[in-house]
């Protein structure tokens, strides 16, 4: 099956929830030095992601107006909102639902082995490097849900559609795209995604306020841009 890698992954973000739960009687001060650690972490896998771009000025224009787009439409406040809007059926007010919604996914869905991992599920029928994911993403998930709460459950869903929907335009990719454009495509894509987490591990430290999902445009606009490049 094709999809078993993606389904896993959600799996495992689940089930690291549900443990992760039980462990909420940590105290805060314990809690806050495992998020800012996990915060350093996450920083350190945007700057392995971002440091192999080639074309930094691609990578720039595509975070420029990816950013412009995102600010205008306000990404990250529809991200909170929706958070906001499952947290009070969940909990009947508000809570942090939203930030460990928001939080976790863009963690676990925007990286390279989220992208490679689908891809080659797709073009190979190879879920190792998902189920490889699948587990770091569950023992992530206990440490985040032991702080931030069951909103990283939550993010089971968007991770296995952004996945799902990799994997299965993957199975079609050979006829499409050729494979030197694909290397570059896949190149702007995890050094855009580099960036984010990079801005995501930020926050987490507490080193900055960056509303992070205002940024995903530019994943977007860098693919146009290197397309646009190749074909133009």
């Amino acid at each position: 099956m094709v999809l078993i890698g993606t389904l896993v992954n959600g799996l495992c973000i689940v089930l690291g929830t549900v443990i992760g739960l039980m462990f909420h009687a940590i105290p805060e001060r314990i809690k806050e030095s495992i998020l800012k650690i996990i915060g350093l972490f996450v920083m350190l896998l945007g700057i392995q992601s971002a440091i192999g771009v080639e074309s930094y000025l691609i990578l720039l224009i595509s975070l420029t107006v990816g950013i412009g787009i995102g600010e205008a439409v306000d990404i990250d406040n529809w991200f909170h909102k929706l958070g906001d809007w499952v947290g009070k059926r969940l909990s009947g007010q508000n809570s942090n639902v939203a930030v460990a919604f928001v939080a976790a996914t863009l963690l676990f869905g925007v990286g390279a082995m989220s992208i490679l991992g689908s891809l080659d599920a797709g073009l190979r029928h190879d879920n190792t490097i998902l189920f490889t994911k699948s587990f770091l993403d569950g023992v992530t998930s206990i440490i985040l849900a032991s702080t931030l709460g069951i909103g990283v459950m939550l993010s089971a869903i968007p991770v296995m559609l952004f996945e799902g929907v990799v994997t299965l335009l993957a199975v079609q990719i050979n006829s499409l795209v050729p494979k030197e454009l694909m290397s570059e495509i896949i190149m702007i894509i995890n050094a855009t995604g580099g960036v984010l987490l990079m801005a995501l591990g930020l926050n987490m430290v507490g080193a900055a306020k960056i509303k992070v999902a205002n940024i995903l445009p530019s994943i977007v606009i860098g693919v146009m841009l290197v397309i646009g490049l190749n074909y133009f």
